[in-house]
């Protein structure tokens, strides 16, 4: 056989590739190589083949020997940038990709290529300028929009990630991916109203993730009287975050079942949000009862019509078995005890799709190890606990990882335990649930229910957000979150410096900061009657008269002689209109005190003269 033969299988190949039957064209090129093993396109072909199979270790030296018998060639060039990107050999991959753009200048496919081989090493500048020009190349070519839109969106831009993505939707008006990726944008930036009802094309954008349906989607038809199925999806902290969603179902006179998630029955349970609990079964939509509707969980804020002003945040509405929570008060003493008592997480599940940028290393914590007073529990789980392994001796880092068979265990140690400082994972969305105080560790560019820029969450009322403020900026974050740790440990003697501090911050106008550190310090000394009483008076700054009574009436529990709280918690009566507790609250305070003028003419103000029936 000759060359010429070597061609004509080349071609039946050929033909057959064309046609999308890359099952038989595989052994047409093979055989065209045995007969001309530098044959350069059947080389290029069956590394084409490889590369669609997703075996790019398999395709590698396809392209490799063909580019080394004929380096001109600027398609292969960029075929085998993809096979070295997919190995992570992003330098190779970028090299190639230059090398096509040298022979074909107005490759668009090789400047979009290129940009996400710069991606992966962080050169976001000039990645964005070669999807710029392969745009300018190509205005059509779509994947070099999608790259673009979730390089802006990495680098915080979201206006203009927001507009990458209607320019997608004007090319392909029902690109789902696009649709649900939007959707998430406009979550992020508090846009409520577009942004739950489009994220409905996320079922569109993962239909692998959609299980079939029991009963008919609820689109909002009377339930009183009618049993509704709610499913759980995406991650465990998703469903520990929306169940609060539930009450509101049951509000409707609806009898709620939840399909949950493996190993969260018994927690959701005993939470009574729903009617019935039942985890996800093998055996599908057989195992579940009869439902007159149902709808997926991360729907329910849609229906409700939630934005940011009507968020339900009251905490808890989790909780931790009392027994499970008294056998780990033995171990671990109660909360306050000891020192600051802090569980940790540092890293998520690595099958997460951003778990590269929410999760950190366990070296990353080093700060907190250095803070008097301060001792870490581990929480962590997985083959990231390994890393404990790599800590210094006398680290004051307790591993309970080991020992936690369950989420029952998680919540019953999060009970006794001061704080929790975690990056954006399910064991943060509990303890928060569980009205935990939490400090929430975040990328650059985090998950969009945190928002943008905020401190605080909506979502979790006792939740602090520590954000990055460059990309993987872990160290520069922990550095400030173990110098808020110190604070925390600051003994009792120094209160005063501590509400000094505060005052300050309270004189700058900046209310919530003064609130957040209150809460904070007296989580840690509760009795602390100078805490609370100023507590109280940041509260009726900001409006919050009830929040105020709340804490001027839990002061003066502990001292009712408090003269200030006194005061205080007067006023509030007054406001409500509440003049008997008010006058009685004069009485009681001079009963201890009554040469007190103040208060005795304060008394004299608000006392209801008695009515004379005299004629």
């Amino acid at each position: 056989m000759t060359n010429k033969d070597a061609e004509r299988l080349f071609r039946s190949g050929e033909t057959k590739f064309h046609k999308g039957d890359f099952l038989g064209a595989q052994p047409c090129y093979e055989l065209a190589l045995t007969h001309d093993p530098q044959h350069v396109m059947a080389l290029c072909q069956l590394g084409s083949i490889r590369m669609n199979r997703s075996d790019f270790a398999g395709a590698a030296p396809y392209f490799e020997r063909a580019l080394a018998l004929n380096p001109s060639m600027a398609g292969p060039h960029n075929n085998y940038g993809v096979v070295l990107k997919e190995l992570k050999r992003f330098a190779d991959a970028a090299h190639h990709y230059q090398e096509a753009i040298r022979l074909d200048p107005k490759m668009a496919e090789a400047y979009s290529n290129l940009a996400v081989a710069q991606l992966f090493v962080n050169e976001f500048d000039d990645a964005r300028q070669n999807l710029y020009r392969a745009i300018e190349l190509r205005p059509t070519y779509y994947p070099a929009y999608w790259n673009l839109a979730s390089l802006l969106s990495l680098e915080g831009r979201i206006d203009e990630a927001m507009q990458t993505y209607d320019a997608i939707l004007r090319l392909m008006p029902d690109h789902a991916d696009a649709h649900s990726n939007r959707a998430l944008l406009r979550l992020t930036q508090g846009d409520f109203e577009n942004g739950w009802a489009e994220h409905e094309w996320r079922f569109a954008a993962h239909p692998n993730q959609v299980r079939p349906p029991h009963a008919p989607r609820w689109q909002g038809e009377p339930l009183p009287g009618k049993t509704i199925l709610v499913r759980a999806e995406q991650g465990l902290g998703d469903t520990f975050q929306f169940v609060r969603y539930l009450p509101w179902l049951k509000s409707l006179g609806a009898n709620v079942v939840l399909e949950c998630q493996v190993g969260l029955e018994s927690i959701l349970s005993r939470a009574g949000l729903a009617d019935r609990v039942m985890e996800r079964s093998p055996e599908g939509n057989a195992s579940l009862p009869p439902c007159d509707f149902e709808i997926p969980l991360l729907s329910l804020p849609m229906m409700a019509g939630t934005n940011l002003e009507t968020i339900p945040g009251a905490t808890p509405y989790l909780s931790a078995d009392p027994s499970r929570a008294a056998q780990w008060s033995r171990v671990l003493g109660r909360p306050g005890e000891g020192g600051l008592k802090v569980g940790v997480v540092w890293a998520g599940s690595p099958e997460h799709q951003n778990d590269a940028a929410r999760s950190m290393s366990l070296a990353s914590f080093a700060p907190l190890l250095d803070t008097p007073g301060v001792t870490l529990f581990s929480l962590q789980k997985g083959d990231a606990a390994g890393q404990l392994s790599q800590l210094p001796a006398g680290a004051r880092v307790v591993d309970l990882g080991s020992r936690i068979q369950d989420f029952e265990d998680t919540a019953a140690i999060v009970e006794n335990l001061d704080l929790v400082i975690a990056v954006d994972t399910s064991v943060a969305h509990l303890a928060a649930a569980m009205g935990k105080p939490v400090w929430l560790l975040l990328a650059l560019v985090p998950d969009w229910r945190w928002l943008l820029e905020r401190s605080d969450t909506p979502w979790y009322p006792a939740m602090r957000l520590f954000r990055q403020t460059t990309r993987n900026g872990w160290s520069a974050l922990m550095r400030y979150v173990a110098a808020e740790a110190a604070r925390l440990t600051e003994p009792a003697r120094s209160v005063e410096e501590q509400l000094a501090r505060i005052e300050s911050i309270v004189a700058v106008g900046d209310l919530e900061e003064a609130r957040r550190r209150l809460t904070e310090i007296i989580r840690l000394a509760p009795n602390n009657v100078r805490l609370l009483n100023t507590l109280g008076v940041v509260c009726w700054n900001q409006g919050e008269t009830e929040e105020a009574l709340k804490s001027f009436l839990a002061a003066l529990e502990i001292d009712p002689s408090h003269r200030d709280t006194v005061l205080n918690c007067v006023e509030v009566f007054l406001a409500f209109g509440q003049h008997p507790d008010a006058e009685a609250l004069c009485r009681s305070y001079l009963t201890r005190d009554p040469g007190d003028s103040e208060v005795s003419a304060l008394l004299s103000q608000i006392t209801i003269p008695a009515v004379s029936n005299a004629a």
